[in-house]
């Protein structure tokens, strides 16, 4: 054991030299080291910051997590040479300012989709390369970026989807967008609000509905009608038909918690969640909640949409003495939560660059 040790220590990849090691003798389960690594400075590393030692002493358990908490690449890489561009401003849906969105890149083309009915940009921009690395260096630039102080999402997608989207632009849309809902609305909830309508489909995400009606008549209706969640109004707008389908392909794997005590442990909520497949926990404690309300809430991503789906039937069931709530959520509230922007945060496209 010791002579492993000192291989790990003395190996080309170690930050010291020459090593002393000191034991207590027996050695019982866990090894009980001092170590002194002398440098050619003569400093001398405390025990308890060599990340050797700290990790060689963990548990597998303990790695594990130290592992998941590592810092990820969040390099994102694009699965073809097209990409899809939402969020410009209206005014800015011309192949000019798309071009200077994407600048240095130079696009192989841009396709600004819009309305059959109205001949106006529905809000979906999509740009072709001339190959897949210049893809992924735009979305990797782009990333969070502002235009107008208007956020800009960008994101890699494949031909089959631009060939589809293109296709369904081509005919009137029946579908429609219902904003400010909370983000842990389903499919009932949302049919509960559409009193007297039949809708054909529903499907929710990041707190908007997209419905799509069975007829032209149902959806100019529908977006007349006055909806409200709890004496808040809900806007109804016009929807595109390749939203609803992007969100039926890809349901979300996060789940949000809340309601357990401050300083709940990550193996607590993966406990809490035992024989369903984890794949990663986020824990937000928010230190400047309101006094008298509880201050914890954690995102928990299962490695299947089925599994975060199965994850809703425990809502309200108990850890300790406590009622937990668990809630449909999204990776995209998840980030929001995890990173919030700051103040003033505007960064991006110059738009004084920009033809007007």
């Amino acid at each position: 054991m010791l002579k492993r040790i000192v291989e790990k220590a003395m190996s080309p990849r170690a930050s010291f030299g020459r090593v002393q090691i000191r034991t207590s003798f027996p050695i019982t389960g866990k090894i009980n080291l001092q170590t002194r690594a002398v440098f050619h400075t003569s400093h001398v590393v405390n025990p308890r910051s060599n990340l050797f030692v700290r990790n060689f002493n963990d548990e597998p358990e303990q790695r594990d997590q130290r592992r998941q908490r590592r810092p990820r690449n969040n390099r994102r890489e694009a699965v073809s040479p097209y990409i899809l561009i939402r969020g410009l401003p209206w005014e800015r849906h011309n192949e000019n300012d798309v071009t200077t969105v994407v600048n240095p890149v130079q696009p192989k083309s841009v396709t600004i989709v819009k309305d059959p009915e109205t001949g106006k940009p529905n809000g979906l921009i999509f740009v072709e390369f001339n190959s897949t690395d210049d893809a992924t260096v735009v979305i990797n630039q782009t990333k969070d970026i502002q235009v107008d102080s208007k956020n800009i999402m960008t994101r890699s997608i494949t031909e089959q989807e631009y060939k589809e989207a293109l296709n369904d632009s081509t005919t009137p849309s029946l579908v429609v967008s219902i904003k400010r809902l909370p983000f842990s609305f389903n499919a009932k909830d949302v049919q509960e609000l559409l009193v007297g309508f039949n809708p054909a489909a529903i499907v929710c995400e990041d707190g908007v509905a997209y419905v799509r009606f069975n007829t032209a008549e149902e959806k100019q209706k529908a977006m007349a009608a006055t909806l409200n969640f709890k004496e808040r109004p809900l806007r109804v707008v016009p929807g595109i038909e390749y939203d609803l389908k992007r969100a039926q392909k890809n349901p979300s794997k996060v789940v949000k918690v809340r309601g357990a005590p401050v300083g709940t442990t990550e193996e607590e909520i993966r406990n809490f969640f035992a024989n369903m497949e984890v794949s990663r926990v986020a824990i937000i404690n928010k230190e400047d909640a309101p006094e008298g309300r509880n201050n914890f809430e954690a995102f928990v991503e299962f490695t299947t949409a089925e599994e975060a789906a199965n994850s809703l039937k425990l809502d309200r069931n108990q850890l300790g003495q406590r009622y937990l709530r668990v809630l449909k959520s999204s990776g995209r509230e998840r980030k929001l939560r995890l990173n919030p922007r700051p103040e003033g945060f505007n960064r991006g496209a110059n738009p004084e660059e920009m033809t007007n």
